[in-house]
């Protein structure tokens, strides 16, 4: 988990319990459940990783660049309205 996002720590906090079998060993099932959610976090994260190391040398050129900086920014525009 992210330490420095307090979401994070929120999120986890109000989901995690509604996978904790009532009446069983809570250590165990909260020990299971976050190895789980840092396995997930790590594979995602560690693609994303890979996939920003992939995309470097085809940012390399200065055009293609700037299409993918235009396009990222209208896509950010279209998410704010």
């Amino acid at each position: 988990m992210n330490l420095l996002n307090p979401k994070a720590a929120v999120l986890h906090g109000t989901v995690l319990p509604g996978f904790v079998v009532a009446g069983a060993p809570m250590l165990p099932q909260t020990l299971t459940l976050s190895a789980i959610y840092v396995a997930i976090a790590t594979l995602a994260h560690g693609g994303i990783a890979g996939l920003a190391g992939a995309a470097g040398g085809v940012l390399d050129d200065p055009r293609r660049a700037r299409i993918v900086r235009r396009a990222l920014a209208q896509a950010l525009a279209a998410v704010a309205f």
